[in-house]
């Protein structure tokens, strides 16, 4: 018999192998919920209130082991979140995570039974962990071998040299989150990934013109989430001048540490981009998706 608890100081650590790199991240005010069989942990569910509307409810993360999976498992836990998110009162469900081919599929299916919208696939996501191939390809010698010189007026720096008021004020006048919304990680947990490989395109000293995010996933990797250069700009090659810059960096400082890339589906140019650039290093490819379930309506 599956049972279902809520995750609380007091069990946490019956379920800290299944919640991995999540566990900084543990609040009583969310939602967690715990599986086990036979007092064994056997899958978890972790949701968080959204931050920009307190009406939905975000999973961020549902996960059962791959022997135990297909014995109605998530279903349990799903109920039960779907309770109780009845009962504090949430409109919505998001559901924003990350899937291979296959696993989109049967998770489409299943969010189906419980009225879900159908998976929309927003970003790939690239794994580098193949040292060799990166190594060998011949834009990555390049941006390690030859000096980074921007154009006249021009300056790359990362994050921690660009001054703050600067940072802020592209935040607000650009239309877009800063990271933005959608990335391998929901947006309550990749807002607390540090900075280690960010670099900024400064014009003149007085503009952000571009960045490209370098964050650090716990250790594991170097997530780089988002890749921005403003369009009166963009015919300088400020964008080899940002990438051209992190893989330096990366090469110089975190060479052990594989790399990650998220890509939107509505940026085809740094698709096209990381496809050119990376030709012959080898990787690994998720698709990242949303999906929503509505309280008292019908889909």
């Amino acid at each position: 018999m599956v049972d279902i608890v809520p995750i609380s100081s007091e069990n946490f650590s019956k379920f800290e192998n299944l919640i991995g790199i999540f566990k900084n991240n543990f609040s009583n005010e969310d939602i967690w919920l715990g599986a086990s069989i036979n007092n064994f942990p056997c899958g978890i569910l972790l949701t968080s209130k959204d931050t920009d509307n307190s009406d939905i409810c975000d999973i961020n993360v549902l996960f059962v082991p791959e022997p135990l999976r297909r014995e109605g498992i998530a279903s349990k836990l799903l109920e039960k979140l779907i309770e109780k998110c009845k009962k504090e009162g949430y409109k919505e469900l998001f559901f924003n995570s990350v899937a291979d081919q296959k696993s989109i599929f049967e998770l489409n299916s299943f969010l189906k039974n419980y009225n879900f919208t159908p998976l929309e696939i927003v970003a790939n996501t690239y794994v580098f962990d193949d040292l060799d191939s990166i190594l060998s390809n011949k834009n990555i010698q390049r941006a390690i071998s030859q000096p980074i010189i921007p154009p006249k007026g021009i300056d790359i720096l990362p994050l921690n040299k660009v001054d703050h008021i600067l940072i802020e004020k592209i935040k607000k006048e650009v239309n877009i989150k800063y990271p933005d919304y959608y990335a391998i990680f929901p947006t309550d947990i990749s807002k607390d990934l540090k900075h280690v490989n960010t670099f900024v395109a400064i014009s003149n000293n007085t503009e952000v013109i571009g960045w490209l995010t370098g964050l650090d996933v716990y250790g594991l990797n170097i997530f780089y989430k988002t890749f921005y250069v403003d369009e009166k700009f963009r015919n300088l090659g400020i964008g080899y001048y940002l990438i051209n810059s992190c893989v330096k960096n990366h090469a110089l400082k975190y060479k052990e540490i594989p790399a990650m890339c998220g890509i939107s589906l509505k940026n085809p140019f740094a698709e096209k981009f990381n496809s050119t650039f990376f030709n012959g290093v080898k990787k690994s490819v998720t698709h990242e998706f949303i999906s929503k379930k509505f309280f008292n309506q019908k889909y």
